[in-house]
């Protein structure tokens, strides 16, 4: 399938492709990481940015970015960060509008990078913390008021 990509078929193509990747990498770690070792990351990539304005491309090829980055591990996660499929997700969040499927799709890809902590969301509202957590404690007597004395 990998091979079909670099032929550059036309969407249609590239859509039922991606759809077979994606059935191949579903449930299958091993299956992830040979695809990132064939050069798959790069491919997707590529194809993306060939057809930039074809929404189902979008949303398949980004599907198949999104499983090999959550199934495969960190290795996989961080080739889809470095090898063009970042670029290729982010492209797809620029263009499409929030709420259409490519752009769902790609923003659930980039949030598996984020956990992984590969890439950051610079806009993000919420400060973002690292090294461990620790607490400041301040121990203080308990103020006492009006004491009754029992048995009076």
């Amino acid at each position: 399938q990998i091979c079909e990509l670099r032929r550059e078929p036309p969407p249609e193509a590239v859509r039922l492709v991606c759809d077979a990747l994606f059935r191949l990498v579903q449930h299958d770690a091993r299956a992830a990481r040979e695809l990132v070792a064939e050069g798959g990351v790069e491919a997707l990539s590529a194809t993306m940015g060939r057809h930039a304005q074809a929404a189902e491309v979008q949303q398949h090829a980004a599907a198949v970015l999104w499983r090999v980055a959550q199934l495969g591990g960190p290795h996989t996660a961080r080739a889809v960060a470095t090898r063009g499929g970042f670029d290729a997700l982010e492209a797809v969040l620029r263009s499409f509008p929030e709420g259409s499927t490519a752009f769902e799709v790609a923003l659930l890809a980039t949030e598996v990078l984020e956990d992984h902590g590969l890439v950051d969301d610079d806009g993000a509202d919420e400060p973002r913390y690292q090294g461990k957590a620790y607490a400041r404690i301040m121990v203080k007597p308990e103020p006492r008021f009006g004491r009754a004395v029992i048995g009076r």
